[in-house]
């Protein structure tokens, strides 16, 4: 889990792996997360943009300018939450994401909540039966 707080709007990420969608022998790698929005401040906040900054293992970079996320401007009020799946695909086995959502607050006030960078990688457990640890690379 990642999370970061701006301006009493936390925002949590929760990454995963997806081996179904997935197809490595042909370097197509399926990353899945679920977003969390909290208000924990004392007006409703409107979520207008999205910005992705998505990176590769290679560090090459695309960068993703939308209206909203999946489709919706939701509209979240104090003490509330709004939540979302969504995914990107990679042409390595592991990256990072961070952004911003833009916000607009009931006073007419614009501001970025920022998304905290996560990583996109799986752990590989190895385990050695006669000393029953694990080893993640």
């Amino acid at each position: 889990m990642y999370s970061k707080i701006t301006r009493a709007i936390q925002i949590i990420v929760h990454p995963s792996y997806s081996h179904q969608e997935s197809r490595p022998q042909q370097n197509y790698y399926v990353w899945q997360y679920e977003i969390k929005i909290k208000n924990s401040g004392k007006t409703k906040v409107q979520l207008l943009n999205r910005f992705w900054r998505i990176k590769n293992a290679l560090a090459a970079t695309n960068e993703v300018f939308g209206a909203g996320v999946v489709g919706q401007q939701p509209i979240i009020l104090p003490d509330s939450e709004y939540s979302y799946k969504s995914f990107t695909v990679l042409n390595t086995s592991s990256g990072s994401m961070t952004g911003s959502y833009q916000m607009l607050t009931a006073a007419g006030e614009l501001f970025h909540a920022e998304i905290p960078e996560f990583l996109l990688t799986f752990p590989c457990r190895l385990v050695n039966e006669s000393t029953s640890s694990v080893h993640l690379h």
